[in-house]
Parts: structure tokens; sequence; C-alpha cells
């Protein structure tokens, strides 16, 4: 039987958009909770402009503070150089990347085109060259759009190579928006693996 590896992403996915402020306890409390349940990855924050996500604002104080399971990979979200620089100050074990397949949502969600986004994960994967922290590449709205619709598999797998060529050591399709249905997830990530086994 194969193995199901369960990542977590309450504390940063689900959080960023509470309106109330979650105390910093609280998050670590859970986090340390969420470590001794056997899942396999948890994305602890993000490190953001608390600017723009200040539900996040205490990514540093979390990180730092939470209880270490060796079995546990713990990540953060970094969408530029700068949230990449503070993750490798920080005890890390993989950084999550993240843009989208349709740049309308792109545009939205960080507030820059594909390609700037491309040319943010070259200078994020220079940096991290020759440490320890890991690269995890996901691709916001992999199985459609609500402003674009559906996402081309052409374009989708030219982000996907786009990715691999900057070193990003594994792949996360992402159903952003629920978008997905499971006749389509099945084939587009037959169709992945079949070209990049």
């Amino acid at each position: 039987m194969k193995a199901i590896h369960i990542q977590e992403v309450v504390t940063r996915d689900g959080f960023q958009i509470e309106e109330r402020f979650i105390p910093t306890e609280e998050k670590i409390g859970l986090l340390n909770t969420l470590s001794k349940i056997g899942l396999s990855r948890i994305e602890v924050s993000s490190f953001v402009s608390p600017r723009v996500v200040p539900m996040l604002r205490d990514a540093i104080n979390v990180v730092a503070a939470i209880e270490r399971d060796p079995s546990v990979t713990y990540v953060c979200l970094v969408p530029n150089t700068r949230g990449a620089e503070i993750a490798l100050s920080r005890d890390i074990d993989e950084i999550n990347f993240v843009m989208s397949a349709s740049e309308t949502h792109n545009l939205a969600n960080t507030r820059k085109t594909i390609e700037q986004s491309l040319r943010e994960l070259t200078n994020i994967s220079s940096l991290i060259r020759g440490t320890v922290l890991r690269l995890n590449g996901s691709i916001a709205t992999s199985f459609g759009c609500p402003y674009e619709g559906d996402i081309s598999k052409k374009k989708l797998f030219s982000i996907i190579e786009g990715y691999l060529e900057r070193g990003v050591m594994s792949v996360t399709l992402a159903d952003t928006t629920g978008m997905a249905n499971p006749t389509q997830v099945e084939s587009l990530l037959t169709k992945v693996r079949e070209t990049w086994p």
C-alpha cells in the first residue's frame, strides 16, 4: 500500500483570512498539538509583509517557539526574496514559493506578473543554493481560475518546467478556489508524472 502524506496549512492559509488576531501563544499551542498527530508536513506560517497579511505578523516568533518533531517537515510560505532571507535565518526545513498559473489571479494575489514571479524565484533559488533549505514550488489555480476559467495544460507545464529549471525540488499543484473535480485531478496528475517521472 502506498503511503498518504498530509500537509496541514491551517496555521498559514486558514489563519491569514481571520479578522480577529489569533494570539501567538494560541498559534504555537495548536502547532505543537499538530506536530504530535502524525502529519508529514506543516505549513507553519508565511514570511510576508505584516501590512499585507497582519494575522501573520508574528511568524518569526511562532517559528522560533514551536516544539519540533523530527518526523515532521516544517514549511513557511515565501512569496519573495525578502521572505526567503528571513527563512534562511530561521529553523525552517522548507520554503514554499507560490505563484498562480492564471496571470489575473497572480496579479491580484502577489501584485506581480507571472514573469516577475519567475524572476523572483530565480533570486530565491540563487539565495538558498548550497544550504539545507528545501524549495517547493506551488502553482495556484492549477485546476481553474475564477477570473480566467480553464488553465491550459501547455501553460501549466511551462510553469512547471520554469520551476524545475530554477531548482525547485518539488511541485504542488493547488486547487486554490475549489474548481477541480476528481477526473480532472487524476488526468492532470497522470500527465505530469508521465512528463516528469
